[in-house]
């Protein structure tokens, strides 16, 4: 059940919406126009989407990793 929610948030919520939110950055630096304002708005709003990706897949590498640490040899990631 766990894994069923942790690959719905990874997969079908945190990762498209961080590629959402990349685009919409990208678009408002390349639509600042000079304006240092909105420059600075689409470079702060592709960072948080390039930090919320790092975390996100960042806590699925540490949850494999452990889980092989403790001797875990099941494959975790398609339980049902």
């Amino acid at each position: 059940m766990l894994v069923r929610i942790f690959n719905f948030i990874v997969k079908w919520i945190a990762s498209p919406l961080a590629i959402i939110m990349l685009t919409i950055g990208a678009v408002m630096l390349m639509a600042s126009a000079g304006n240092p304002g909105l420059a600075g708005l689409g470079k702060k709003t592709m960072g948080a989407a390039i930090i919320g990706l790092i975390l996100v897949w960042g806590a699925y590498l540490i949850i494999d990793f452990i889980l092989k640490a403790i001797g875990y040899t099941g494959n975790w990631k398609t339980l049902y």
